[in-house]
């Protein structure tokens, strides 16, 4: 019976293996993380650090990389294109004056063309009422003539009626 204690202490469960598994990926991961950044802190420490400010007589150098380093700086402001960084400076500064002067032209285009807008419109109220009065004028004279002609047809009625009963009479 003790031997049967013992044997089940041996046995591994699964709930056992798999934290065993767990944690053994935990310590490979945390290890290849180490292995990956490790020469990154190396060389910003070979640098003095991250505040890097330039001053190259910090006396971890000797003369002759100082020396080098000094010219490749040297170099690097050489070749840096200065008369063409001035001109894109330029041309930006250009360009936003342009831009602002078609902002200003486009306002005043809509402007004059609100302008335009409202005095059509105004024109357009002047004609029509232009437009009524000449058709109440007209109304008026069509209503005169039909007036002028069923008084005319009246007249004409009545001349026949009394053509008409003096032949009757006879």
């Amino acid at each position: 019976m003790a031997q049967g204690t013992a044997v089940d202490r041996m046995r591994c469960s699964y709930k056992k293996a798999t934290i065993i598994m767990c944690t053994i990926n935990v310590v490979a991961a945390l290890y290849i993380l180490h292995n990956l950044f490790h020469p990154l802190y190396q060389q910003q420490s070979a640098l003095g650090g991250n505040n890097y400010d330039g001053d190259l007589s910090a006396g971890k150098y000797s003369p002759e990389k100082l020396k080098r380093i000094k010219e490749a700086q040297e170099a690097r402001l050489a070749v840096e294109p200065l008369e063409l960084m001035k001109r894109v400076k330029e041309i930006q500064l250009e360009a936003d004056l342009e831009l602002s002067r078609d902002k200003e032209a486009k306002a005043a285009r809509q402007r004059v063309a609100s302008e335009l807008a409202q005095r059509l419109k105004e024109l357009k109220e002047i004609n029509n009422q232009i437009n009524q009065q000449a058709l109440d004028v007209w109304r008026r004279k069509k209503l005169e003539e039909a007036k002028r002609r069923e008084e005319a047809a009246k007249a004409t009625h009545k001349e026949d009626l009394g053509a008409v009963s003096k032949v009757g009479s006879r």
